[in-house]
């Protein structure tokens, strides 16, 4: 049997310069929880784990600049198909 695991993350990216600069920023494993806990039953035995990972919360920090093009389009949940909602 194994038990939930919390793993959350976060990013934030900004455009600058008419969109010709972005600015991201990312956090990972933002509540330093990021492990598992679990029970293995057996016939022969029964094991109690409790195992986390090392590391903790990792940073990012991005940088783009944009030289003669534009910015890509952004996926927009339309699926390139007209009228169906979902």
């Amino acid at each position: 049997m194994r038990d939930g695991v919390l793993i959350g993350s976060i990013a934030f990216s900004k455009d600058l310069l008419k969109e010709k600069v972005s600015i991201a920023f990312n956090i990972s494993n933002l509540f330093d929880s990021q492990g598992f806990k679990g029970i293995i039953e057996t016939d022969g035995f029964i094991t109690n784990r409790d195992i986390r990972f090392r590391g903790g919360r990792s940073y990012d920090i991005s940088f783009t600049y944009r030289f003669n093009q534009k910015k890509k389009p952004q996926y927009d949940g339309n699926y390139g198909g007209g009228d169906v909602q979902m």
